[in-house]
């Protein structure tokens, strides 16, 4: 294994064993699983991140997408949760701008499955580096994070 991959290998670990903890901690709690979701889907981007500094596929910067946009809807849910008493109460009031950051999550997972977020170079540039160019749905991807 390549040196410059063990950082990445490493937090994919570190957030997957940190979800596992959060989640076994009170598994009924809508915090908690909102948290740890947001935990597993970090370490689904850095273990995409890690393979794609081993192998540079397309394939790998996918499942790094798709774990990144994973992680608004989580961290917004958990946001509403954190620190209140009744947070149905909050869940309920903003139902529909979560349920349209669920839409865009979903939407934008469905456009990194298919590669359409990012394009690569190599192809272009006659070598094997790594080198992607954003493509104008990831543009508003990025903006969405």
């Amino acid at each position: 294994m390549r040196l410059y991959a063990v950082p990445s290998f490493a937090s994919a670990i570190f957030f997957c064993g940190l979800g596992v903890f959060v989640v076994t901690r009170n598994r009924r709690s809508m915090m908690n699983i909102s948290f740890a979701a947001a935990l597993f889907g970090e370490a689904v981007m850095q273990l995409g991140h890690a393979f794609l500094l081993l192998q540079e596929s397309s394939r790998w910067l996918a499942m790094s997408l798709i774990g990144a946009s994973s992680i608004p809807l989580s961290l917004s849910v958990f946001s509403l949760c954190f620190s209140r008493r009744g947070y149905w109460e909050g869940l309920r009031k903003w139902k529909w701008w979560i349920a349209a950051i669920l839409g865009g999550s979903l939407l934008f997972a469905a456009l990194a499955a298919k590669g359409k977020l990012f394009i690569s170079l190599a192809a272009f540039a006659g070598r094997q580096e790594g080198m992607y160019a954003v493509q104008p749905a990831g543009v508003y991807f990025l903006l969405f994070l």
